[in-house]
Protein backbone atom coordinates (compact mmCIF):
# COMPACT_ATOMS: atom_id res chain seq x y z
CA UNK A 1 0.00 0.00 0.00
CA UNK A 2 1.42 2.97 -0.62
CA UNK A 3 1.60 6.27 2.09
CA UNK A 4 -0.64 8.44 -0.34
CA UNK A 5 -3.52 5.54 -0.67
CA UNK A 6 -3.13 5.17 3.08
CA UNK A 7 -3.42 8.79 3.66
CA UNK A 8 -6.86 9.39 1.73
CA UNK A 9 -8.20 5.98 3.35
CA UNK A 10 -7.67 7.75 6.50
CA UNK A 11 -8.99 11.35 5.60
CA UNK A 12 -12.16 9.24 4.06
CA UNK A 13 -12.49 7.41 7.13
CA UNK A 14 -12.45 11.18 9.39
CA UNK A 15 -15.10 12.01 6.64
CA UNK A 16 -17.26 8.79 7.60
CA UNK A 17 -16.70 9.32 11.53
CA UNK A 18 -18.05 12.97 10.67
CA UNK A 19 -21.33 11.48 9.11
CA UNK A 20 -21.91 9.04 11.84
CA UNK A 21 -21.96 11.29 14.32
CA UNK A 22 -24.10 13.61 11.94
CA UNK A 23 -26.78 10.96 12.35
CA UNK A 24 -27.30 11.32 16.10
CA UNK A 25 -28.42 15.06 15.50
CA UNK A 26 -29.83 15.43 11.88
CA UNK A 27 -33.08 15.76 10.75
CA UNK A 28 -34.42 11.83 9.84
CA UNK A 29 -33.79 12.66 5.54
CA UNK A 30 -30.51 13.58 5.46
CA UNK A 31 -29.48 11.80 8.29
CA UNK A 32 -29.97 8.36 5.71
CA UNK A 33 -28.93 10.08 3.04
CA UNK A 34 -24.99 10.92 5.45
CA UNK A 35 -25.69 7.43 6.22
CA UNK A 36 -26.16 5.65 2.70
CA UNK A 37 -22.94 7.58 1.22
CA UNK A 38 -20.90 6.73 4.23
CA UNK A 39 -21.97 2.88 3.80
CA UNK A 40 -20.94 3.57 0.23
CA UNK A 41 -17.66 4.67 1.43
CA UNK A 42 -16.70 2.34 3.65
CA UNK A 43 -17.48 -0.93 0.60
CA UNK A 44 -15.01 1.72 -1.06
CA UNK A 45 -12.20 1.76 1.40
CA UNK A 46 -12.81 -2.33 1.87
CA UNK A 47 -12.15 -2.51 -1.97
CA UNK A 48 -8.73 -0.28 -2.04
CA UNK A 49 -7.54 -2.27 1.44
CA UNK A 50 -8.15 -5.54 -0.31
CA UNK A 51 -6.20 -5.03 -3.01
CA UNK A 52 -3.03 -3.23 -1.53
CA UNK A 53 -1.76 -5.21 1.09
CA UNK A 54 -1.33 -8.97 1.80
CA UNK A 55 -4.14 -11.57 2.52
CA UNK A 56 -2.88 -12.10 6.39
CA UNK A 57 -3.54 -8.32 6.98
CA UNK A 58 -6.50 -7.89 5.30
CA UNK A 59 -8.25 -10.61 7.42
CA UNK A 60 -8.03 -7.48 10.52
CA UNK A 61 -9.50 -5.26 8.37
CA UNK A 62 -12.09 -7.44 7.71
CA UNK A 63 -13.04 -7.99 11.04
CA UNK A 64 -13.46 -4.01 11.87
CA UNK A 65 -14.90 -2.90 8.29
CA UNK A 66 -17.41 -5.56 8.67
CA UNK A 67 -18.70 -4.37 11.90
CA UNK A 68 -18.63 -0.58 10.46
CA UNK A 69 -21.21 -2.45 7.73
CA UNK A 70 -23.02 -4.01 10.28
CA UNK A 71 -23.88 -1.31 12.18
CA UNK A 72 -24.32 1.10 8.87
CA UNK A 73 -27.02 -1.03 8.10
CA UNK A 74 -28.93 -1.06 11.83
CA UNK A 75 -28.21 2.42 11.52
CA UNK A 76 -30.11 2.79 7.93
CA UNK A 77 -33.09 0.77 9.74
CA UNK A 78 -33.53 2.64 12.82
CA UNK A 79 -33.42 5.69 10.70
CA UNK A 80 -35.98 4.46 8.52
CA UNK A 81 -38.18 3.12 11.75
CA UNK A 82 -37.40 6.75 13.47
CA UNK A 83 -35.45 4.94 16.23
CA UNK A 84 -32.68 6.43 18.20
CA UNK A 85 -29.06 5.63 16.06
CA UNK A 86 -27.10 6.74 19.21
CA UNK A 87 -25.08 3.21 20.02
CA UNK A 88 -24.88 2.11 16.45
CA UNK A 89 -23.04 5.50 15.55
CA UNK A 90 -20.91 5.05 18.68
CA UNK A 91 -19.69 1.91 17.84
CA UNK A 92 -18.97 3.34 14.18
CA UNK A 93 -17.13 6.27 15.32
CA UNK A 94 -14.90 3.40 17.76
CA UNK A 95 -14.37 1.75 15.24
CA UNK A 96 -13.33 4.32 12.77
CA UNK A 97 -11.11 5.33 15.61
CA UNK A 98 -9.45 1.66 15.35
CA UNK A 99 -9.07 1.28 11.46
CA UNK A 100 -7.41 4.85 11.61
CA UNK A 101 -4.58 3.60 14.09
CA UNK A 102 -3.99 0.25 12.60
CA UNK A 103 -3.53 2.16 9.56
CA UNK A 104 -1.24 4.47 10.73
CA UNK A 105 0.83 1.50 11.94
CA UNK A 106 0.72 -0.85 9.21
CA UNK A 107 4.17 -2.16 8.01
CA UNK A 108 3.14 -3.23 4.63
CA UNK A 109 2.56 0.57 3.68
CA UNK A 110 5.42 1.45 1.22
CA UNK A 111 6.74 4.79 0.58
CA UNK A 112 7.16 5.39 -3.49
CA UNK A 113 10.78 7.08 -3.64
CA UNK A 114 12.05 8.29 -7.06
CA UNK A 115 15.70 9.04 -7.97
CA UNK A 116 16.51 11.57 -10.66
CA UNK A 117 20.10 11.64 -12.00
CA UNK A 118 21.18 12.93 -15.44
CA UNK A 119 24.84 12.06 -15.42
CA UNK A 120 26.53 9.09 -14.03
CA UNK A 121 29.40 10.82 -13.18
CA UNK A 122 27.04 12.90 -10.87
CA UNK A 123 25.47 9.55 -9.41
CA UNK A 124 27.91 10.00 -6.01
CA UNK A 125 25.75 12.27 -4.62
CA UNK A 126 22.52 10.21 -4.61
CA UNK A 127 23.73 6.77 -4.64
CA UNK A 128 24.47 6.16 -1.09
CA UNK A 129 20.28 7.29 0.23
CA UNK A 130 18.99 4.75 -2.72
CA UNK A 131 20.81 2.21 -1.29
CA UNK A 132 19.58 2.69 2.04
CA UNK A 133 16.20 2.82 0.17
CA UNK A 134 16.78 -0.21 -1.64
CA UNK A 135 17.39 -1.83 1.92
CA UNK A 136 14.13 -0.55 3.78
CA UNK A 137 11.18 -3.16 3.54
CA UNK A 138 8.90 -0.16 3.53
CA UNK A 139 10.05 1.82 0.17
CA UNK A 140 9.70 1.03 -3.64
CA UNK A 141 12.79 3.06 -4.99
CA UNK A 142 13.24 3.92 -8.78
CA UNK A 143 16.63 5.32 -10.74
CA UNK A 144 14.95 7.02 -13.57
CA UNK A 145 17.93 8.87 -15.39
CA UNK A 146 16.98 11.94 -16.75
CA UNK A 147 17.33 13.15 -20.71
CA UNK A 148 19.15 16.29 -21.36
CA UNK A 149 20.63 18.21 -23.91
CA UNK A 150 24.17 20.34 -24.56
CA UNK A 151 23.15 24.10 -25.45
CA UNK A 152 24.89 25.47 -28.80
CA UNK A 153 26.35 28.90 -29.12
CA UNK A 154 22.86 30.50 -28.99
CA UNK A 155 22.01 28.53 -25.61
CA UNK A 156 19.57 26.40 -27.89
CA UNK A 157 18.81 23.33 -26.59
CA UNK A 158 20.62 20.52 -29.38
CA UNK A 159 22.46 16.92 -28.91
CA UNK A 160 20.01 15.74 -26.70
CA UNK A 161 22.01 12.99 -24.33
CA UNK A 162 20.80 9.78 -22.16
CA UNK A 163 23.28 7.83 -19.91
CA UNK A 164 20.94 5.09 -19.00
CA UNK A 165 23.32 2.88 -20.33
CA UNK A 166 26.19 4.14 -18.04
CA UNK A 167 23.68 3.47 -14.97
CA UNK A 168 23.14 -0.22 -16.16
CA UNK A 169 26.73 -1.21 -17.00
CA UNK A 170 27.57 -0.33 -13.28
CA UNK A 171 24.87 -2.71 -12.30
CA UNK A 172 22.41 0.19 -11.13
CA UNK A 173 18.89 -1.16 -12.09
CA UNK A 174 16.64 1.63 -14.08
CA UNK A 175 13.32 2.65 -15.17
CA UNK A 176 13.37 4.39 -18.73
CA UNK A 177 11.37 8.06 -18.49
CA UNK A 178 9.13 6.29 -21.25
CA UNK A 179 7.80 3.96 -18.75
CA UNK A 180 6.93 5.82 -15.47
CA UNK A 181 4.12 8.61 -16.16
CA UNK A 182 5.64 10.76 -12.56
CA UNK A 183 2.36 12.62 -13.06
CA UNK A 184 0.63 9.75 -12.11
CA UNK A 185 2.64 7.91 -9.67
CA UNK A 186 2.59 10.96 -7.53
CA UNK A 187 6.00 9.62 -5.83
CA UNK A 188 6.44 10.30 -2.23
CA UNK A 189 9.67 11.41 -2.52
CA UNK A 190 11.88 12.78 -5.35
CA UNK A 191 15.67 12.94 -5.14
CA UNK A 192 17.30 15.64 -7.42
CA UNK A 193 21.00 16.87 -7.75
CA UNK A 194 20.38 19.20 -10.29
CA UNK A 195 18.72 22.21 -8.77
CA UNK A 196 19.12 24.73 -12.25
CA UNK A 197 16.10 23.89 -14.52
CA UNK A 198 16.32 26.52 -17.42
CA UNK A 199 19.42 28.28 -15.98
CA UNK A 200 22.42 26.29 -17.16
CA UNK A 201 24.06 28.21 -19.64
CA UNK A 202 26.12 24.87 -21.26
CA UNK A 203 23.33 21.93 -20.81
CA UNK A 204 19.66 21.05 -19.94
CA UNK A 205 17.66 18.42 -18.17
CA UNK A 206 14.79 17.73 -20.24
CA UNK A 207 12.15 20.44 -19.40
CA UNK A 208 9.73 18.35 -18.05
CA UNK A 209 11.88 16.95 -15.12
CA UNK A 210 12.24 20.94 -14.58
CA UNK A 211 11.36 21.40 -10.46
CA UNK A 212 8.99 23.87 -11.85
CA UNK A 213 7.12 20.97 -12.31
CA UNK A 214 8.14 18.16 -10.36
CA UNK A 215 6.65 20.06 -7.65
CA UNK A 216 3.49 19.85 -8.71
CA UNK A 217 3.42 15.63 -8.45
CA UNK A 218 5.35 15.51 -4.82
CA UNK A 219 4.90 16.50 -1.35
CA UNK A 220 8.50 15.80 -0.99
CA UNK A 221 11.03 17.20 -3.46
CA UNK A 222 14.53 16.84 -1.94
CA UNK A 223 17.69 18.66 -3.70
CA UNK A 224 21.05 16.97 -3.00
CA UNK A 225 23.96 18.92 -4.19
CA UNK A 226 26.38 17.20 -6.85
CA UNK A 227 29.38 19.05 -5.11
CA UNK A 228 30.75 19.55 -1.87
CA UNK A 229 30.73 22.97 -1.69
CA UNK A 230 34.33 25.16 -1.24
CA UNK A 231 34.80 27.89 1.28
CA UNK A 232 33.65 31.03 0.48
CA UNK A 233 34.67 34.26 0.82
CA UNK A 234 32.01 37.00 0.57
CA UNK A 235 28.07 36.01 -0.16
CA UNK A 236 28.06 37.11 -4.07
CA UNK A 237 30.24 34.18 -4.47
CA UNK A 238 28.36 31.74 -3.01
CA UNK A 239 24.94 32.91 -4.35
CA UNK A 240 25.44 31.46 -7.71
CA UNK A 241 25.20 27.82 -5.76
CA UNK A 242 22.47 29.09 -3.18
CA UNK A 243 20.22 30.62 -5.60
CA UNK A 244 18.74 29.25 -8.41
CA UNK A 245 14.96 27.31 -9.43
CA UNK A 246 15.99 24.30 -7.76
CA UNK A 247 16.53 25.83 -4.21
CA UNK A 248 13.03 27.29 -4.16
CA UNK A 249 10.97 24.46 -5.45
CA UNK A 250 12.77 21.92 -2.78
CA UNK A 251 10.90 21.09 0.08
CA UNK A 252 14.14 20.01 1.97
CA UNK A 253 17.84 21.19 0.79
CA UNK A 254 20.56 18.63 2.31
CA UNK A 255 24.02 20.16 3.63
CA UNK A 256 27.21 19.17 4.47
CA UNK A 257 27.77 21.52 7.02
CA UNK A 258 26.73 24.16 9.46
CA UNK A 259 28.18 26.98 8.08
CA UNK A 260 27.18 26.01 4.70
CA UNK A 261 23.53 26.52 6.15
CA UNK A 262 24.33 29.77 7.41
CA UNK A 263 25.57 30.53 3.81
CA UNK A 264 22.03 29.49 2.16
CA UNK A 265 20.29 31.52 4.92
CA UNK A 266 22.60 34.91 4.36
CA UNK A 267 21.08 34.21 1.04
CA UNK A 268 17.83 34.47 1.93
CA UNK A 269 16.84 30.87 1.55
CA UNK A 270 14.38 29.40 3.98
CA UNK A 271 15.63 28.12 6.90
CA UNK A 272 12.79 25.47 7.31
CA UNK A 273 14.06 23.61 4.15
CA UNK A 274 17.77 23.32 5.35
CA UNK A 275 19.07 20.12 6.77
CA UNK A 276 22.35 19.88 8.20
CA UNK A 277 23.01 15.31 7.29
CA UNK A 278 26.53 15.83 5.18
CA UNK A 279 27.30 15.07 1.28
CA UNK A 280 26.59 11.27 0.56
CA UNK A 281 29.95 12.72 -2.09
CA UNK A 282 31.56 10.93 1.25
CA UNK A 283 30.08 8.14 1.44
CA UNK A 284 31.29 6.99 -2.21
CA UNK A 285 34.72 8.21 -1.53
CA UNK A 286 34.98 5.78 1.87
CA UNK A 287 33.22 2.99 -0.28
CA UNK A 288 35.84 4.14 -3.20
CA UNK A 289 38.68 3.64 -0.29
CA UNK A 290 37.59 -0.45 -0.09
CA UNK A 291 36.67 -1.42 -3.28
CA UNK A 292 38.73 -3.69 -5.36
CA UNK A 293 38.91 -1.98 -9.15
CA UNK A 294 40.61 -3.45 -12.29
CA UNK A 295 43.17 -1.08 -13.85
CA UNK A 296 42.92 -0.90 -17.71
CA UNK A 297 45.41 -2.43 -19.56
CA UNK A 298 46.57 0.19 -21.52
CA UNK A 299 46.52 2.41 -18.27
CA UNK A 300 48.81 -0.34 -16.25
CA UNK A 301 51.34 -0.15 -19.49
CA UNK A 302 51.71 3.47 -18.86
CA UNK A 303 52.27 3.50 -15.34
CA UNK A 304 54.54 1.13 -14.41
CA UNK A 305 56.57 1.61 -11.72
CA UNK A 306 55.70 5.06 -11.76
CA UNK A 307 54.24 7.85 -9.45
CA UNK A 308 50.76 8.96 -10.75
CA UNK A 309 49.85 12.25 -10.63
CA UNK A 310 46.23 12.91 -11.37
CA UNK A 311 45.63 16.43 -13.08
CA UNK A 312 42.08 17.92 -12.95
CA UNK A 313 40.31 20.80 -14.66
CA UNK A 314 37.44 22.49 -13.94
CA UNK A 315 35.11 24.88 -15.95
CA UNK A 316 34.88 27.31 -13.73
CA UNK A 317 38.88 28.55 -14.13
CA UNK A 318 38.15 27.82 -18.09
CA UNK A 319 35.31 30.48 -17.52
CA UNK A 320 37.38 32.96 -15.52
CA UNK A 321 40.75 32.66 -16.69
CA UNK A 322 42.09 34.65 -19.72
CA UNK A 323 45.17 32.13 -20.31
CA UNK A 324 43.54 29.36 -19.33
CA UNK A 325 43.71 26.65 -22.16
CA UNK A 326 47.97 28.08 -22.18
CA UNK A 327 48.62 27.53 -18.37
CA UNK A 328 47.18 24.36 -18.87
CA UNK A 329 48.86 23.28 -21.63
CA UNK A 330 52.61 24.50 -19.91
CA UNK A 331 51.02 22.63 -16.93
CA UNK A 332 50.89 19.02 -18.59
CA UNK A 333 53.68 19.59 -20.28
CA UNK A 334 55.74 19.73 -17.34
CA UNK A 335 54.91 16.71 -16.10
CA UNK A 336 54.73 14.67 -19.01
CA UNK A 337 58.48 15.75 -19.22
CA UNK A 338 58.61 14.41 -15.03
CA UNK A 339 60.52 11.68 -15.25
CA UNK A 340 59.16 8.77 -12.78
CA UNK A 341 55.80 10.09 -13.42
CA UNK A 342 52.33 9.34 -15.23
CA UNK A 343 50.34 11.90 -16.01
CA UNK A 344 46.05 11.27 -15.66
CA UNK A 345 44.31 13.95 -16.98
CA UNK A 346 40.81 14.06 -15.97
CA UNK A 347 38.85 17.68 -17.58
CA UNK A 348 35.80 18.15 -16.10
CA UNK A 349 33.02 15.63 -17.64
CA UNK A 350 30.97 18.67 -19.31
CA UNK A 351 34.45 21.09 -20.20
CA UNK A 352 34.52 19.89 -23.60
CA UNK A 353 31.02 20.79 -23.83
CA UNK A 354 31.48 24.26 -22.23
CA UNK A 355 34.18 25.07 -24.55
CA UNK A 356 31.61 24.39 -27.14
CA UNK A 357 28.71 26.56 -26.28
CA UNK A 358 30.37 29.53 -24.24
CA UNK A 359 34.04 29.54 -25.76
CA UNK A 360 33.79 28.19 -29.60
CA UNK A 361 37.04 30.18 -30.26
CA UNK A 362 39.15 27.66 -27.44
CA UNK A 363 38.29 24.39 -29.57
CA UNK A 364 40.98 23.66 -31.37
CA UNK A 365 43.62 24.83 -28.77
CA UNK A 366 41.87 22.24 -26.31
CA UNK A 367 42.32 19.78 -29.24
CA UNK A 368 46.06 20.13 -29.54
CA UNK A 369 46.12 19.52 -25.35
CA UNK A 370 44.02 16.54 -26.23
CA UNK A 371 46.19 15.22 -28.50
CA UNK A 372 49.58 15.44 -26.55
CA UNK A 373 48.24 14.07 -23.89
CA UNK A 374 46.41 11.15 -26.58
CA UNK A 375 49.86 10.46 -27.86
CA UNK A 376 52.34 10.98 -24.59
CA UNK A 377 53.70 7.39 -23.56
CA UNK A 378 53.53 8.90 -20.12
CA UNK A 379 50.27 10.62 -20.06
CA UNK A 380 46.03 8.82 -19.77
CA UNK A 381 43.34 10.83 -20.60
CA UNK A 382 40.02 9.70 -18.19
CA UNK A 383 36.94 11.34 -19.79
CA UNK A 384 35.59 8.36 -18.09
CA UNK A 385 32.08 8.92 -16.62
CA UNK A 386 33.49 8.29 -13.13
CA UNK A 387 36.51 8.86 -11.55
CA UNK A 388 36.94 5.83 -9.68
CA UNK A 389 40.00 4.52 -11.50
CA UNK A 390 42.23 7.87 -11.38
CA UNK A 391 41.05 8.43 -7.82
CA UNK A 392 42.43 4.62 -6.80
CA UNK A 393 45.44 4.15 -8.61
CA UNK A 394 46.51 8.08 -8.17
CA UNK A 395 49.17 8.86 -5.77
CA UNK A 396 48.08 12.30 -5.59
CA UNK A 397 45.88 14.89 -6.95
CA UNK A 398 46.74 18.27 -8.82
CA UNK A 399 43.36 20.22 -9.22
CA UNK A 400 42.20 24.01 -9.28
CA UNK A 401 39.59 24.78 -6.68
CA UNK A 402 36.58 21.92 -7.49
CA UNK A 403 34.43 19.31 -5.60
CA UNK A 404 36.59 16.83 -6.77
CA UNK A 405 39.31 17.96 -4.05
CA UNK A 406 36.53 17.30 -1.54
CA UNK A 407 36.08 13.58 -2.22
CA UNK A 408 39.95 12.99 -3.16
CA UNK A 409 40.97 14.44 0.67
CA UNK A 410 38.91 11.34 1.93
CA UNK A 411 41.45 9.01 0.33
CA UNK A 412 44.44 10.39 2.63
CA UNK A 413 46.76 11.32 -0.40
CA UNK A 414 48.08 14.74 -0.80
CA UNK A 415 46.73 17.33 -2.77
CA UNK A 416 48.01 20.98 -4.39
CA UNK A 417 45.60 23.49 -5.11
CA UNK A 418 46.69 25.86 -8.16
CA UNK A 419 44.82 28.56 -9.91
CA UNK A 420 43.77 31.33 -8.05
CA UNK A 421 42.88 29.79 -4.83
CA UNK A 422 43.98 32.39 -2.18
CA UNK A 423 44.48 31.36 1.32
CA UNK A 424 42.58 32.70 4.16
CA UNK A 425 42.80 30.90 7.27
CA UNK A 426 39.56 32.79 8.42
CA UNK A 427 37.21 32.67 5.53
CA UNK A 428 34.18 33.88 6.12
CA UNK A 429 32.20 30.99 5.43
CA UNK A 430 34.35 27.81 6.21
CA UNK A 431 31.86 25.10 4.36
CA UNK A 432 34.53 22.03 4.29
CA UNK A 433 37.90 23.12 5.70
CA UNK A 434 40.37 22.31 2.63
CA UNK A 435 43.18 24.60 3.92
CA UNK A 436 45.34 22.05 5.13
CA UNK A 437 46.24 21.28 0.94
CA UNK A 438 49.17 22.19 -0.03
CA UNK A 439 48.42 25.28 -2.56
CA UNK A 440 50.25 27.05 -5.57
CA UNK A 441 50.92 30.03 -3.67
CA UNK A 442 53.93 28.63 -1.28
CA UNK A 443 54.59 25.50 -3.03
CA UNK A 444 55.39 24.59 -6.92
CA UNK A 445 54.16 21.68 -8.68
CA UNK A 446 58.04 20.69 -9.24
CA UNK A 447 58.37 20.88 -5.46
CA UNK A 448 54.84 19.17 -5.08
CA UNK A 449 55.84 16.06 -7.34
CA UNK A 450 59.03 15.85 -5.69
CA UNK A 451 57.26 15.18 -2.09
CA UNK A 452 54.83 12.78 -4.13
CA UNK A 453 58.13 11.13 -5.25
CA UNK A 454 59.66 10.78 -1.86
CA UNK A 455 56.44 9.47 -0.50
CA UNK A 456 56.69 12.56 2.00
CA UNK A 457 53.29 13.72 3.01
CA UNK A 458 53.68 15.94 6.52
CA UNK A 459 50.37 17.83 5.97
CA UNK A 460 48.30 14.37 5.71
CA UNK A 461 47.36 14.09 8.96
CA UNK A 462 46.02 17.31 9.51
CA UNK A 463 44.44 17.97 6.16
CA UNK A 464 41.75 15.07 7.08
CA UNK A 465 41.10 15.83 10.54
CA UNK A 466 40.28 19.39 9.41
CA UNK A 467 38.74 18.69 6.66
CA UNK A 468 36.48 15.80 8.58
CA UNK A 469 35.85 17.56 11.35
CA UNK A 470 34.38 20.57 9.25
CA UNK A 471 31.17 18.08 8.03
CA UNK A 472 28.67 16.44 9.21
CA UNK A 473 28.14 12.61 8.95
CA UNK A 474 31.43 11.26 7.53
CA UNK A 475 31.67 7.60 9.14
CA UNK A 476 29.75 6.46 5.67
CA UNK A 477 26.63 6.76 6.98
CA UNK A 478 25.19 10.10 5.62
CA UNK A 479 23.16 8.58 3.26
CA UNK A 480 21.19 6.16 5.66
CA UNK A 481 20.85 9.50 7.62
CA UNK A 482 19.28 11.53 4.84
CA UNK A 483 16.80 8.40 4.11
CA UNK A 484 15.75 8.19 7.32
CA UNK A 485 15.24 11.94 7.87
CA UNK A 486 13.40 12.34 5.03
CA UNK A 487 11.14 9.51 5.60
CA UNK A 488 10.47 10.58 9.09
CA UNK A 489 9.07 13.46 6.90
CA UNK A 490 6.75 11.97 5.02
CA UNK A 491 5.26 10.12 7.90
Amino acid sequence: MRIQIRNQITELLSTIKEGASFTRRGDQDTAYIVARDCLEAINSIAFTIEGSISNERNKEYYVVINRVKNNFNILLQNINSNNKVCEEAENIIACIDQLKIMLSNEKEVKKEVLFLPYKYSMWDSLESIWQASQEDDNCNSFVLPIPYYERDTQGLLKNRQYEGDNFLNNNIPIISYEDYDISKRNPDIIYIHNPYDDQNLVTSISPEFYTSQLKRFTNMLVYVPYFIASPYSDIRQSASFCINKGVANADKIILQSHMLKEVYKENDVDENKLVVLGSPKVDAALKLNRKEIQLPSEWNEKIGTNKVILLSSTIDSLLNIDNYLPRLAENINLLIKKKGVTLIWRPHPLLETTIKAMKPSYFDEYIKIKKIVLESDSCILDNRSNFDISFKFSDALISENSSLIQSYIMSGKPILIIGNFIIEERKKFLNSDILSCYFESSLSIVEFVDLVIKNEDPLANKRLNRYIKSLVNTDGNCGSEIHKYISQQIK
